[in-house]
């Protein structure tokens, strides 16, 4: 959180988030079941899909993952998500990427 990296918590997931207190002051959705610890820690807890305060992306539950997905590729957290490709990463190195193989 402090890094300013991207954190997408979903259902209890954010429980976690509260043992470090950084839910304090930040708009965020969960499960319903700890919206009461969530709002007791200082969230501005709502009941939506999706919801992104700066590096904070969180979702209800599994049945929002469409939403979830979306909104993690579509938003400005995307930019810390994709893998950066530097100059000395587009020269062959025997032919092959430098890239992970995940980032093919």
């Amino acid at each position: 959180m402090e890094a300013g990296k991207p954190v997408a918590p979903i259902c209890h997931g954010a429980w976690v988030l509260v043992e470090i207190d950084a839910v304090r002051g930040r708009r965020m959705t969960s499960t319903g079941a700890i919206s009461t610890d969530l709002k007791n820690a200082g969230a501005d807890w709502v009941d939506e899909e999706f919801v992104r305060d700066g590096n904070l992306l969180t979702s209800r539950n599994p049945d929002d993952l469409p939403a979830f997905n979306e909104g993690i590729v579509s938003g400005p957290a995307v930019g810390a998500l994709r893998y950066r490709t530097a100059a000395s990463d587009l020269r062959p190195s025997g032919g092959r990427s430098r890239r992970p193989a995940w980032a093919r």
